[in-house]
């Protein structure tokens, strides 16, 4: 216990040691900037460095549980592809379809160290077996989760502060089922992020840039997997709440004004409440306390009905999509 306290302390410290390198380093030769436009909630040029940070914690932990080393070697190669294409879309800025060619080639490394997706869950004492289409079905949700994350990536402390909530539900589950896999990549991610949200939080010092978004995301929708081994399919929806909901109603908003769902906008969750907060922080704590909340209720519906837990979660994503628009035409019709 005392060992385990003084690793994550020593680490913790480490990263900030890195942290405020890298800050002045990125200062300094004017490299790795967000430089503010039109869609950006802030106004100096900022350090995207936090997933350096993170990896830098992760990669150093690896010598501290070789296990998981020996053990997920696709797995490992699938994170060091998916940082390294966020580290040149924050340099070079790349087209989506790179970005997108990475993530599907990771995501079908990981499926050689067994993280894959075989059911959809149960149904009326049916199991949804996937059979040949786990295997895409696999590639779809990582891709799908590893940008969702990085489109909530919009406000100071967002995305950290959500997938923190997420990586505690997950350690929790790690815990009382007793798989060090979930533990490990669980705890380390969330020492990482814990120590980046010092720095993250509004005004933030630095951001995740998409070298963090995308490393955060992609593995979190690893330990989603292998949390399958004990959970039912659609607590996940839950767990991971915020993120899916968010894709799903903007996708579902831009289809219905009759645009490409692919194109950015400012239709995202955190820019529909912004909008009526006013306010960074308040947007913020709504939304990572939205997360909570999905997390204790996806900790109670584990061992539900899959079709219980669907219907939950479909009518949460309604009651979510109704308010918020209903609210943005009532804005809409006074101004």
């Amino acid at each position: 216990m005392i060992s385990s306290i003084l690793t994550i302390v020593i680490l913790a410290l480490l990263e900030v040691v890195i942290i405020k390198q890298l800050i002045k380093i990125a200062n300094s030769k004017n490299i790795l900037l967000d430089i503010p436009n039109a869609r950006s909630s802030h106004k100096l040029a900022t350090p995207k460095v936090g997933g350096i940070a993170i990896f830098s914690i992760f990669f150093l932990s690896l010598f501290l549980y070789p296990s998981f080393l020996t053990n997920n070697i696709f797995s490992i190669l699938a994170i060091v592809l998916i940082f390294a294409v966020g580290i040149f879309d924050d340099l070079l800025e790349l087209s989506p379809y790179p970005k997108f060619a990475v993530i599907i080639i990771s995501s079908i490394l990981i499926i050689f160290d067994g993280y894959t997706i075989n059911s959809l869950g149960t149904y009326f004492s049916v199991t949804a077996s996937l059979g040949i289409l786990s295997i895409p079905f696999t590639i779809f949700a990582v891709v799908g989760f590893t940008n969702a994350l990085n489109l909530i990536d919009g406000l100071d402390g967002l995305a950290g502060s959500v997938s923190l909530v997420i990586l505690l539900g997950f350690i929790y589950l790690g815990v009382i089922h007793n798989d060090s896999t979930i533990l490990y990549l669980s705890s380390i991610i969330a020492i990482g992020i814990s120590v980046f949200l010092l720095f993250n939080l509004h005004p933030a010092k630095i951001f995740l840039g998409d070298n963090g978004a995308l490393l955060v995301g992609f593995i979190i929708a690893m330990v989603a997997i292998k949390l399958l081994d004990y959970i039912s399919p659609t607590s996940v929806f839950f767990l991971t709440g915020i993120p899916i909901l968010d894709t799903l109603f903007v996708m579902v908003n831009r289809i219905k004004n009759k645009k490409s769902p692919f194109v950015a906008d400012k239709t995202h969750l955190h820019h529909q409440i912004f909008r009526h907060t006013k306010d960074g922080k308040k947007t913020v704590y709504i939304l990572a306390l939205s997360q909570v909340m999905f997390t204790l209720i996806g900790l109670s519906l584990i061992d539900n009905s899959d079709f219980l837990n669907i219907s939950i979660f479909m009518t949460t994503y309604m009651l979510f999509f109704i308010m918020l628009t209903s609210s943005e035409n009532q804005k809409n019709q006074f101004n």
